[in-house]
């Protein structure tokens, strides 16, 4: 790799391509040569950039980038390799540490290699010595992989770990809780589904997205059992969640909608997916224009 790095250090010297004086203009030229597909030029000033970095947060910044550049080109043993030099590299923050260790279970995972990647998140997010964000950040990431493998009892297991880290950054106690009542509704343990959100509204501090997510599940839980009214009022909390997005209230739309066609209710059900059409995503675009169509032509055939 050295040499393939003089190689094109000489190629970029002779054809004209320049030698910074600073760590920030070697990486600002190395983004923006990633971002015009001039991918070898990226990798030659990033490596500028490095030997330009005069503090730790510096060469995590770069080292960061270029793993990530490596990643997507999937050369896994230069992201390995870059990653360790962040791990190793003297007077790392530890948390910059951490995160790198993350990103190369990351790889694992994107390698195909789910079980070991599974059984490395679950690994880092026992070890007591790390930051509690990063032992969090690995069990939840550990719980939406084995949920994905529909290990659904490892996930669980997983998850729950999440909120007896001391410490453990609201985020991702919240994130775990709709995970874990996502998985219980998957399993029709609708009760325990039930309160795993509600523990999630009751946090404080738990963020916007988190409540909006918990009072979806609430939502589903309710549609499954055909308790389409229970379903109704569930979605409509998300009306008066402060800092909902537009997002959110259109996909509570959506979902409303749902439980209207679910009882026939076509005038109910179309008012809804009308406003859900007016929505800035896509799929919940496609959903609600597709039953609308629904809607038609059922008016049409009576």
């Amino acid at each position: 790799m050295k040499l393939h790095y003089g190689l094109l250090l000489a190629f970029c010297i002779i054809g004209g391509v320049s030698a910074f004086d600073s760590f920030d203009e070697a990486f600002a030229a190395g983004i923006q040569a990633q971002k015009e597909g001039r991918l070898d030029q990226a990798v030659i000033y990033f490596k500028q950039a490095e030997d330009r970095a005069k503090t730790p947060d510096e060469k995590y910044k770069v080292l960061i980038t270029r793993a990530n550049h490596y990643r997507a080109e999937k050369e896994w043993v230069e992201a390995e390799r870059t990653l360790e030099k962040i791990i190793k590299a003297e007077g790392m923050d530890p948390v910059l540490v951490a995160t790198a260790r993350i990103h190369q279970v990351h790889n694992i995972r994107f390698q195909g290699k789910l079980p070991e990647a599974a059984a490395a998140y679950i690994a880092l997010g026992e070890q007591a010595d790390l930051p509690p964000g990063i032992r969090a950040n690995a069990l939840l990431d550990a719980g939406v992989l084995l949920r994905s493998m529909n290990k659904l009892d490892e996930a669980l297991a997983a998850l729950r770990k999440v909120e007896s880290i001391p410490e453990a950054p609201v985020n991702f106690v919240a994130d775990a809780g709709v995970a874990a009542s996502a998985i219980l509704i998957d399993q029709k343990k609708y009760g325990e589904a039930g309160k795993t959100a509600e523990k999630v509204l009751s946090m404080k501090g738990v963020p916007v997205y988190a409540a909006a997510a918990a009072i979806f599940n609430r939502g589903r839980l309710y549609f499954e059992q055909q308790r389409y009214p229970e379903s109704i009022a569930a979605y409509r909390q998300v009306y008066e969640l402060k800092g909902a997005s537009q997002h959110q209230l259109r996909m509570a739309d959506l979902y409303i909608a749902d439980n209207y066609f679910a009882q026939k209710d076509w005038k109910q059900a179309g008012e809804f997916y009308e406003k859900a059409a007016r929505s800035s995503f896509d799929w919940c675009v496609r959903k609600a224009t597709a039953q609308l169509e629904k809607i038609k032509a059922m008016k049409d055939a009576e």
